[in-house]
């Protein structure tokens, strides 16, 4: 779970630079201190991850300078980004998306939004360019998403959204 926030924390600060939301000179000066690079702020925060986790006997994150410069990152990001976003295009993309998923026959059976849940950032987009290009959007160009490898597995499935077990799998 740390891992995770670590890493997207610092996959949104570099993407939000990279599309205009911010430029470097923008983040907070501590944040400059742990987080030169993308890979460096990442490398520095998972040591002291580790770090603490081995003094305390259990996962953990949540003392120390570092940790106090990645909380100031995430609360910069928060105030500086994710509330300016315009949720809007991506919203009617996955409308677009969850649409085709259930009209085309390939995913019939199978839930159109576990289809979505299990696609790709790069693959939605894919699909969403696909869909906006064509009047009819031809199966074949999305069939090297992952998604169709989990097919089999999915159709006629049940699968509750709210249980992160897996015992919808077993047969």
């Amino acid at each position: 779970m740390y891992a995770d926030k670590i890493a997207f924390t610092f996959s949104d600060l570099y993407d939000a630079i990279r599309y205009g939301y911010l430029t470097e000179r923008d983040i907070p000066h501590s944040v400059g201190l742990v987080a030169p690079g993308k890979e460096t702020g990442q490398l520095v925060c998972m040591g002291a991850l580790i770090e603490e986790s081995m003094k305390k006997g259990f996962v953990s994150f949540s003392e120390g300078r570092v940790f106090e410069i990645f909380d100031e990152l995430r609360s910069f990001l928060y105030e500086g980004v994710y509330s300016k976003l315009d949720f809007s295009t991506h919203k009617e993309a996955l409308r677009k998306a969850y649409d085709f998923i259930k009209n085309a026959p390939e995913f019939h059976a199978v839930d159109p939004v576990v289809v979505l849940a299990l696609l790709t950032d790069k693959e939605l987009q894919e699909l969403e360019i696909q869909i906006s290009a064509t009047i009819k959007p031809n199966v074949d160009r999305i069939k090297h998403f992952g998604v169709f490898k989990m097919l089999p597995d999915l159709k006629g499935r049940n699968i509750d959204y709210s249980n992160p077990g897996l015992e919808w799998g077993t047969k």
